[in-house]
């Protein structure tokens, strides 16, 4: 018995990280091009002193943005259980 549950399981959790794989990964290549792109056209209207500016601070934005990124991920479960709980 407890080895069906496990395929159960494994099955659901598999589907679930393909439903979500993609998702994550342009969200993260979304991210990133904005970056870039935000780098070339400091670089190209305010020069590469500005641009030099942008690159350091990208560093100190990244880590004031991880509880952000924590928060809205640890947070995406537990509104998903009071959603579900308020269905029933």
């Amino acid at each position: 018995m407890r080895e069906i549950i496990y395929q159960r399981n494994e099955r659901l959790l598999n589907a679930k990280i393909r439903q979500y794989l993609l998702p994550g990964i342009m969200m993260s290549l979304s991210l990133q091009l904005g970056n870039i792109l935000d780098t070339i056209m400091v670089g190209n209207m305010l020069g590469t002193d500005a641009m030099t500016a942008d690159a350091l601070a990208l560093p100190v934005e990244t880590i004031l943005q991880i509880p952000r990124y924590c928060l809205g991920t640890g947070g995406a479960s537990p509104a998903f259980y009071r959603t579900a709980a308020a269905k029933k």
